[in-house]
């Protein structure tokens, strides 16, 4: 259970190493199932290790929460539907393999 993703990227803005002007979203998705089986340990669990580390993000304005609709709607009103793509480190060398010319 992590968000390594949103972490690497928020390290990468800060330091410069992507574009300003794109928009750039981590998805997290938890399957109904795994909460309902884990219960309270996985939600006590979930917080400790994703959502509050993630809220303090939130509170110094590096990150925002929004479902899809929402980001859509950011995407065209403040980013111009300008692309930006981030790629995970760990998954960098298959995509550049699979896309070389990209």
């Amino acid at each position: 259970m992590r968000a390594g993703e949103l972490f690497e990227l928020v390290e990468l803005v800060q330091e410069r190493m992507l574009d300003h002007e794109g928009i750039y979203t981590v998805g997290i998705f938890v399957a109904h199932g795994v909460v309902v089986r884990g219960g309270g340990e996985f939600l006590s669990r979930f917080t400790d290790a994703v959502l509050e580390p993630i809220r303090d993000l939130g509170k110094e304005g590096l990150v925002r929460w929004a479902i899809l609709p929402e980001i859509a709607r950011i995407w065209s009103e403040e980013y111009g539907e300008r692309s930006a793509i981030y790629i995970p480190a760990e998954q960098r060398e298959l995509i550049r393999s699979l896309f070389p010319e990209g």
